[in-house]
């Protein structure tokens, strides 16, 4: 299934509301509520992302069990920059689903 960007973020303000994403104080709401998500979900972190974004990932992940889940090599946490080709690769490929 192919969803555009703005189709994520649409879909997302109408599962959270508009709301959700405006303030410090909703987004222990929206980790709740992330779980009615109906849209494909990647997740992804890197091979070498410090253990509190890792831990932050399983949290979510907790959250919405059917997402999809893959892990940069030889990246940190900010795998698009640090291997980017692997990245994009493995973002191309869920889009393309």
């Amino acid at each position: 299934m192919k969803i555009s960007p703005a189709g994520y973020a649409k879909s997302a303000a109408t599962t959270l509301g508009p709301s959700s994403a405006n303030s410090a104080t909703s987004r222990a709401s929206a980790v709740r509520d992330i779980g009615r998500f109906k849209m494909p979900v990647l997740l992804m972190e890197g091979e070498q992302s410090p253990p509190l974004f890792k831990r932050m990932r399983a949290a979510v992940q907790q959250c919405l069990p059917s997402a999809g889940l893959v892990t940069i090599p030889k990246a940190g946490h900010q795998m698009h920059q640090m291997n980017a080709a692997a990245f994009n690769a493995e973002l191309a490929k869920f889009l393309a689903e």
